[in-house]
């Protein structure tokens, strides 16, 4: 993940700006070991979730720090919008934040400029953090690779947020925006239905909507929402794949193994 001396590269955006498709899996369970795992079965980056699991900043900072070691991306989801929130992951060294239910554009202004350094945002300013290397690094040299560097992803759950998409897509800063298809499918009142068509209609007009703006869309593969294998999504524009958790995985993985012993 680190390029020359102590300037580091998003491997991740890396991937993306040549149109590569990456795959990632959220991260809920606190051992830091996830993340290991994770790099060893061939993931480009993990999706650590403080919005719905309870990790603390010091476990998040530790999964980063695994992470780097890996070789594959630390992205955090923050559980707000707020400023700082998102300043605490960053300057653990997070390489990109995950902002839940952006619904306009300025929402998506606002988790831009809490991630990025001035001229394009507001992040406070602090050389003793991870993030700047403790300040053994020289703090512009800082500044400047964080803000090529860091990725901002909103997701977008809300009918708002479809509805503003060309807003919250074409904004300067946002990378991609990740659809949330389950929250998606609440807001449209139709979360007992499989694979609904209310789900496939924002998603066919995100899709268009970042086409036109030059980027990339984020979508979970095999979703009960929105129910799709990886030619179909890469065919939409996805080039920011989830897959599960972890803790679902394992869940699988062991009820796959028991079953496979019982019937043996």
């Amino acid at each position: 993940m680190r390029g020359h001396g102590d300037v580091r590269e998003n491997r991740l955006k890396a991937m993306i700006k040549e149109g590569k498709a990456a795959f990632g899996s959220w991260v809920t369970l606190s051992d830091v070991s996830v993340i290991e795992l994770m790099g060893l079965a061939g993931y480009d980056f993990a999706i650590i979730d403080i919005e719905h699991a309870p990790l603390d900043y010091q476990t998040v900072e530790n999964m980063i720090r695994g992470a780097e070691m890996i070789g594959i991306t630390p992205l955090v989801r923050v559980g707000q919008n707020q400023e700082n929130t998102i300043l605490r992951v960053m300057e653990s060294g997070a390489h990109g934040v995950i902002v839940p239910h952006v619904k306009n554009r300025e929402e998506a202004v606002r988790a831009v400029q809490a991630a990025k350094y001035e001229p394009i945002g507001i992040r406070g300013i602090s050389a003793v953090t991870r993030a700047a290397r403790w300040a053994t690094m020289d703090f512009g040299v800082h500044v400047k690779t964080s803000n090529e560097q860091t990725m901002v992803i909103p997701m977008i759950e809300d009918i708002e947020g479809v509805e503003k998409i060309e807003e919250i897509v074409t904004m300067e800063g946002v990378d991609l925006v990740l659809i949330g298809p389950a929250d998606l499918a609440r807001a449209y009142g139709v979360t007992s239905e499989k694979d609904p068509p209310a789900v496939k209609d924002a998603v066919d007009r995100i899709a268009a909507a970042a086409r036109k703006a030059g980027k990339p869309i984020g979508l979970s593969i095999f979703h009960a929402a929105f129910n799709r294998g990886y030619r179909d999504l890469f065919d939409l524009g996805v080039r920011f794949i989830t897959q599960s958790s972890d803790a679902a995985m394992l869940v699988r993985g062991m009820k796959e193994s028991l079953k496979k012993a019982k019937e043996s």
